[in-house]
């Protein structure tokens, strides 16, 4: 349990690190979300922040090595099963994104993924 309490922490200071500069760079985020909006998520949105967290990694390296190598079928099969995974945090992604402040650090979370991947 304490590991995950320190994972968590760690998850909320890389996402109000990466969030900062997202914000700096985004004028319409700025003027919505500040760091210390990160630390507005309830206990239950961080922990799906984590995990989250964790499967975007995997999604952009996964996403990156499709491009290199687009006939690899393992990388294929790999991002299969991220889609699947992305499929069962759809409801709770749905419910946490009435909350304003998880929509824009989801959001911005997204052009952060987007912008590692180049799309």
């Amino acid at each position: 349990m304490e590991n995950q309490e320190t994972s968590r922490k760690n998850f909320i200071k890389l996402l109000t690190k990466s969030l900062g500069g997202a914000i700096a760079d985004n004028p319409i985020l700025n003027t919505l979300i500040g760091n210390e909006d990160v630390l507005r998520l309830n206990e239950v949105q961080q922990e799906f922040m984590v995990k989250y967290g964790i499967w975007m990694d995997e999604n952009i390296h996964v996403i990156k090595q499709i491009k290199a190598e687009p006939n690899n079928m393992e990388w294929r099969k790999k991002m299969m099963a991220l889609s699947e995974e992305a499929a069962d945090m759809q409801e709770t992604l749905t419910d946490f994104m009435k909350d304003r402040t998880f929509g824009l650090i989801y959001h911005a979370s997204i052009q952060k993924m987007r912008a590692e991947i180049g799309d």
